[in-house]
């Protein structure tokens, strides 16, 4: 057998035609041999970091790689991997079990033997690649099975592959099993609103997902009043007060000091007055919270401006304020505000109902109630523009709300095309029929009924009638009668389609 030395004299000494088909043979087979490393193979060398491993979480088990970096230039990097055993081995410096470690403790232990070996080198030891895992997801999930990963990758991931949640699937009381042990609890919810990780853990730690069905509302806790986004939250053992609250992103800033706890108990209906800040309250499923909001009197002088502003909220009312000057204060309108739409919500006692229905416009009456805690004052679309809006004051307690404009308004009833139609101006009932393909037979012409968008009041009005963004048609049916002679052309037209058809049947049997 050749030396290495030998080996290439001897290729050396071949002459030029010979020694240039033996390199050209030996490129071929490099990349023929190159070609039929196993797809698998290549696999295995993934990593398969697709999320940041946290070092306490993390538990060492056989598969995981390690790698030793020498930072004196001179000593080669380590690498090893552990065993099926659960144990590493290192050349020259022996055997160190680390299986069911966590990853900091394994890090640890394996720095302390390298440290007796190069006590005076400085090095750092990192995890190079992880172990692929296997996990079943079942239950309440589109498509459940038996799922690749990686022990890196959460729970909500290994639900994603399996086609994610179905309509009804619980969300935070998500179990992840492993070999008969005690079920990991999973809350996607705590997650994604409140981002627990720990909540939502990698799949390092089981090996099947077990998602349930919610069985009905009872499994359920209800949450309204002074809180940013109210509604029904699936209940899991151990909520409080704190956490119904903080999952329902927080108290909106016109919360009191407590919340009426409403709760069934042996039968019978119990309220219970709880302080907001015995945030550990126990909870129940089946419980209805309303956080209770400040009283009026107590509140100073305001103004509120929601919707499509920069910077929404509430703000200290001072001497003179204006639409213009209160949506300079929040920032000024975002690109999708409507103008037109903007209403404001006044408390009552700052003008007279006479007074407040004199400055609604004449086609924006129809139907509205001037009594209750707010009125809406829907101002005249017509003079909503930029060197008008300083002309109308506000009120203490006024609320303004800027809605989204939607670029589109919607026509139905007696109408050829009913729909929705593209809007990018104000515009009459009669270019918008006339845009839905004109009105159908027996359309009422002058009874026309119009939702508008902003507080959502009917109006009734004509053709000429202007509409705006948002804004749906109603063409009711005429109920006018008749005239004879309406009548008869009517008779005729059925009579003249009744004979078409008798001729086209007694064509067809000669």
């Amino acid at each position: 057998m050749l030396t290495p030395l030998r080996r290439e004299l001897s290729v050396l000494s071949m002459p030029a035609p010979e020694r240039g088909f033996f390199y050209v043979l030996l490129v071929l087979v490099s990349l023929f041999s190159g070609l039929l490393v196993p797809v698998n193979t290549l696999q295995a060398q993934e990593t398969g970091f697709g999320a940041i491993v946290e070092p306490d979480q993390y538990i060492v088990q056989p598969g995981d790689k390690f790698r030793i970096d020498f930072w004196d230039g001179v000593t080669p990097t380590i690498k090893v991997e552990v065993t099926p055993e659960g144990a590493i081995l290192i050349t020259a410096m022996g055997r160190i079990d680390i299986a069911d470690l966590t990853l900091t403790e394994a890090k640890a232990a394996l720095h302390e033997l390298v440290r007796k070996y190069y006590p005076d080198a400085d090095f750092s030891i990192s995890l190079d690649g992880i172990r692929s895992t296997q996990m079943l997801v079942i239950g309440a999930v589109l498509n459940p099975g038996l799922y690749d990963g990686y022990v890196s990758q959460q729970v909500s991931e290994f639900i994603h592959k399996a086609g994610g949640l179905i309509a009804g699937a619980s969300r935070r009381n998500i179990a992840l099993c492993c070999n008969g042990e005690i079920p990991i609890q999973v809350d996607l919810l705590q997650f994604e609103r409140l981002g627990h990780r720990d909540l939502n853990p990698l799949g390092y730690a089981g090996n099947i997902v077990r998602v349930p069905l919610i069985k009905d509302s009872s499994s359920f806790v209800q949450i309204a009043g002074a809180v940013t986004i109210p509604g029904g939250y699936e209940f899991r053992d151990g909520d409080d007060l704190g956490m119904l609250i903080d999952l329902a992103l927080g108290l909106n800033g016109l919360e009191g000091d407590s919340a009426v706890v409403y709760r069934d108990e042996a039968g019978s209906d119990s309220q219970l007055m709880v302080s907001l800040e015995n945030r550990d309250f126990p909870v129940m499923a089946g419980d209805k919270i309303i956080v209770q909001q400040r009283a009026q009197s107590f509140l100073p002088d305001y103004f509120a401006i929601t919707g499509q502003v920069t910077m929404p909220g509430r703000y200290p009312f001072g001497e003179n304020v204006s639409l213009a000057s209160a949506l300079t204060t929040a920032g000024g309108t975002a690109a999708l505000a409507d103008l037109y739409a903007l209403t404001i919500y006044r408390r009552p006692g700052f003008e007279s109902p006479q007074m407040m229905h004199n400055l609604i416009d004449r086609a924006n009456r129809n139907n509205i109630v001037l009594a209750g805690e707010r009125i809406p004052l829907s101002l005249n679309p017509e003079v909503i523009s930029s060197d008008l809006l300083a002309s109308v004051m506000l009120a203490p307690g006024d609320s303004v709300v800027v809605p989204l404009r939607t670029g589109s308004v919607s026509i139905f009833g007696r109408i050829r095309r009913p729909g929705a139609v593209p809007f990018d101006g104000p515009l009459t009932a009669t270019a918008l029929a006339n845009m839905a393909g004109g009105l159908a037979p027996k359309a009422d012409k002058h009874n026309i009924r119009i939702i508008r968008k902003a507080g959502g009041q009917t109006i009734t009005g004509g053709l000429a009638t202007m509409l705006y963004d948002g804004d749906i048609v109603i063409i009711t049916e005429s109920t006018e009668q008749r005239g004879f002679w309406e009548k008869i052309r009517d008779i005729s037209v059925v009579l003249g389609g009744i004979s078409l058809v008798y001729l086209a049947v007694d064509n067809a049997t000669d």
